[in-house]
């Protein structure tokens, strides 16, 4: 698995959506390199609680209880 958080302000025209509709800011993504899975979740910080809930969210998905 890897695991990235992009800041997205620096793509000019999401900027300009993100500030009028008040979009996150941040891209959380996870990506199964095994089978090319790509999860993506969305948030206006970067916190460990953030990261934490979109891992727990792609661990459920993928290996449901």
């Amino acid at each position: 698995m890897e695991i990235d958080v992009k800041d997205l302000t620096d793509i000019p025209p999401y900027w300009e959506m993100m500030q009028t509709f008040r979009l996150p800011r941040f891209q959380y993504t996870v990506r199964d390199v095994k089978s090319g899975m790509l999860f993506l979740g969305f948030a206006d910080e970067i916190s460990e609680l953030h990261a934490e809930t979109m891992a727990r969210y792609v661990l459920g998905a993928i290996a449901p209880h």
